[in-house]
């Protein structure tokens, strides 16, 4: 709001001192006003409608070419006229967060509702991926339990599969998920079970041990196995497989897999 005062005219010499000290009381109370009216003043090129932002602004302009629309931010004039509105408003849908631009990172939300970019704890974020097949069938005796001939790489992103001795070795501490399948030839007779071996021995009472009780006498028979497991450096891992026929029984190399994969 704009403040206004009437200049007074001395009437003579000697009011003049009075009136001047009046009138310049009068202006000294209005300045603060001018000043959070339309910021600070430029006296070589004034102009009512202009505002700077700061005190080391050095340039002028009106409100609308001062102000800088932000990320999701929109700023609409409105028609013109003798009484124009400026609107800010905020534009609808998720904000632009960009690309960290490298792997292993997740988008991450407060409860506050503030995104924002966070290193991945798990998942892709490590190395590990490891995946192995057989490359003949195998035959497993009776009631014995037998490490399986795991012996070809599908994946082994870190070289942690050993052919040789049909084991996956840990190289790096942590927490893995450990899978396997075994497709056994058709065959009515007995169970069939699949196991994983953390040291090297045939799975035992505290192993990952699945098993099914009605096998088939016309159709490959598949046990499956899942298990989570925290490894050390150089442990070694591997699947192996048991059934109780009542004699030897083969692994169809056909649809039998063996997968590690890193969660932390």
């Amino acid at each position: 709001m704009v403040k206004y005062f009437l200049i007074q005219t001395p009437q003579n010499e000697k009011d003049l001192l009075k009136v001047c000290q009046d009138n310049f009381r009068k202006l000294n109370n209005i300045v603060p006003d001018i000043y959070k009216t339309i910021g600070k003043v430029d006296s070589e090129t004034y102009d009512p409608g202009k505002v700077k932002i700061s005190i080391t602004d050095d340039t002028s302009d009106y409100l609308q070419e001062k102000l800088a629309a932000g990320a999701n931010i929109t700023l609409t004039k409105g028609s013109g006229g003798s009484d124009e509105i400026l609107t800010v408003a905020a534009v609808a849908g998720e904000p632009a967060l960009g690309n960290p631009g490298v792997n292993g990172y997740v988008l991450s939300s407060t409860t506050a509702g503030v995104r924002s970019w966070v290193v991945q704890s798990g998942g892709s974020s490590f190395t590990t991926n490891s995946k192995a097949s057989m490359s003949a069938d195998q035959t497993i005796t009776d009631k014995t339990w037998t490490k399986v001939n795991f012996d070809t790489d599908v994946i082994d992103t870190d070289n942690e599969l050993d052919n040789t001795n049909f084991t996956w070795v840990c190289t790096t501490t942590g927490t893995y998920i450990v899978s396997g399948v075994i497709s056994w030839i058709a065959n009515d007779q007995g169970l069939r079970a699949i196991g994983i071996s953390e040291d090297g021995s045939a799975p035992g009472v505290t192993s990952y041990i699945s098993t099914v009780q009605n096998a088939g006498a016309l159709a490959t028979t598949r046990t499956f196995i899942f298990g989570t497991i925290s490894c050390t450096a150089a442990q070694a891992i591997s699947i192996w497989g048991y059934h109780s026929k009542g004699s030897s029984l083969d692994i169809d190399s056909d649809g039998s897999y063996f997968a590690v994969f890193r969660i932390a």
